[in-house]
């Protein structure tokens, strides 16, 4: 009876863990690698307020120039990620619309994102089409195979 009341409390902390993106120790604050993390933190459409939970985690063992670095990196990876192409596959991949990308590198995302959302509506548009035409061939099927009941 035990076993079966701690598997979801064990399931739980599971996925608990799993959800928290980045965790930091307080061995890494002095010697992580702070521009390579704000590259990634722009890449993965993260905010640069991340920084914030970094600068409470660490405390006084951050390196004073970690917030350079990190937005240097962040800055870098923005460019990087606030691209048409990156807009396209997220509205294709049907991910949300981020709204990271500064004013200046907004325009070729948001086109990217809505000629992506185009895309992906005719796809579904078309998998509607496809999936009404084989339940109607099913049931036209269904109703040939049927036997024809004669009442005299």
């Amino acid at each position: 009876m035990i076993r079966f009341t701690l598997w979801p409390i064990f399931i739980i902390f599971i996925v608990g863990c799993s959800s928290t993106k980045y965790t930091f120790d307080y061995a890494n604050c002095g010697s992580q690698d702070w521009q390579a993390l704000g590259h990634e933190t722009a890449l993965s459409g993260d905010n640069v307020r991340l920084f914030d939970t970094v600068k409470q985690t660490c405390g006084d063992t951050l390196n004073p120039n970690a917030q350079n670095q990190f937005v240097s990196g962040y800055s870098a990876g923005l460019i990087e990620y606030c691209t048409y192409e990156t807009g396209y596959q997220h509205a294709t991949e049907g991910s949300s619309q981020t709204d990271i990308c500064p004013f200046d590198l907004q325009l070729d995302y948001q086109k990217g994102f809505a000629h992506g959302q185009r895309k992906r509506t005719e796809i579904d548009e078309y998998m509607a089409r496809q999936k009404r035409e084989v339940y109607r061939h099913k049931q036209n099927q269904i109703s040939k195979k049927k036997p024809r009941v004669e009442i005299k």
